[in-house]
């Protein structure tokens, strides 16, 4: 006779299989049987819901939410998705990039699921894997520029300087609505003793992103160094404003003050 641990173990079992069968059934478009729909469409409800909590910032409820559609289907790639965000979110990246992978494996023609894994791997110092999934990513959707941008810090961080640097400019001018590529440039120019391009690069990004509050930031330390206090403060006033978390600008505002 079965135990009740060995019934359960069954039944998840036995889940896993027909959603998987769901997940391929869907992508060939054939028709799922009344039960097999209501468990899709149970997981989409949930979904949805998770989705309201997640962006109300609820996140242990959008997580539960997340985790009981996964018990539905956990074959959907909009839950993998989003589940693996949450979880990147509050630091649980191994977590996230094992769902982020099974969800590229279900969908390997969907550029973000590889643009999440690379990510991932970035985040844990992975840089060859990060690399590699960045690259993917890049191939099946070129006209993103975060994934450019995520690859010139790939190579920044893997000592690439060269490459990095190529990489961001290409960025900077071919995807003018993406955010962070100047900033970039700014800080590596500042870290090699470029003061002046580094500033330029920090204007310009100013210019293309008014609302991005690094760029102010990081343009005001290098007025600081040169000793130009004014206007190293006007600029750091305006960081702190638009990054309310932002205490090394209040800090270097205070120290600034006291001269």
């Amino acid at each position: 006779m079965a135990t009740p641990a060995k019934k359960t173990a069954k039944k998840k079992k036995k889940k896993k299989k027909t959603a998987k069968k769901n997940k391929l059934a869907r992508k060939r478009g054939e028709k799922l049987s009344a039960v097999d729909l209501k468990r899709v469409q149970r997981a989409e409800e949930m979904f949805d819901d998770g989705l309201v909590l997640f962006r109300s910032r609820k996140y242990d409820q959008a997580l539960e939410r997340w985790h009981g559609a996964m018990e539905y289907d956990p074959y959907n790639t909009k839950v993998l998705s989003g589940l693996g965000s949450l979880l990147t979110l509050i630091n649980r990246g191994e977590d996230a990039r094992r769902l982020f992978g099974i969800a590229a494996e279900l969908e390997p023609e969907v550029g973000d699921h590889r643009f999440n894994l690379g990510q991932c791997w970035l985040e844990e110092g992975h840089y060859k894997n990060a690399l590699t999934c960045l690259l993917q990513a890049r191939q099946l959707d070129p006209r993103n520029g975060m994934i450019h941008l995520t690859i010139g810090r790939t190579l920044l961080a893997s000592g690439e300087r060269d490459e990095a640097v190529n990489c961001l400019e290409y960025t900077f001018e071919k995807h003018k609505q993406t955010p962070g590529a100047g900033l970039m440039l700014g800080d590596i120019a500042h870290d090699e003793g470029r003061p002046d391009d580094a500033r330029s690069w920090y204007e310009q990004e100013i210019e293309r992103f008014p609302n991005e509050p690094g760029a102010y930031k990081n343009l005001g330390i290098v007025f600081m160094e040169h000793s130009n206090t004014k206007e190293a403060i006007d600029l750091l006033e305006v960081a702190a404003k638009l990054d309310e978390g932002d205490k090394e600008s209040r800090q270097l505002i205070e120290r600034l003050r006291a001269l």
